[in-house]
């Protein structure tokens, strides 16, 4: 049996509206990123909002 996260779990039934987009998703939370300002931005806020967790960053094909 293969677990998922809740990152990947949420993001996995919401891949329509961010296909072809750069996303970063902590918990319920997906943000989409367009450069690494956006990237940098996006983790440090995260990171404060969720501290612990580990943030997911992919590209949605």
């Amino acid at each position: 049996m293969v677990s998922m996260s809740k990152e990947l779990g949420n993001l996995m039934s919401k891949v329509e509206k961010y296909r072809g987009r750069h996303v970063v998703a902590v918990e319920d939370e997906i943000v989409v990123v367009k450069d690494e300002k956006g990237l940098k931005d996006a983790l440090k806020r995260l990171e404060g909002k969720y501290p612990g967790r580990i943030p997911l960053i992919t590209f949605i094909p």
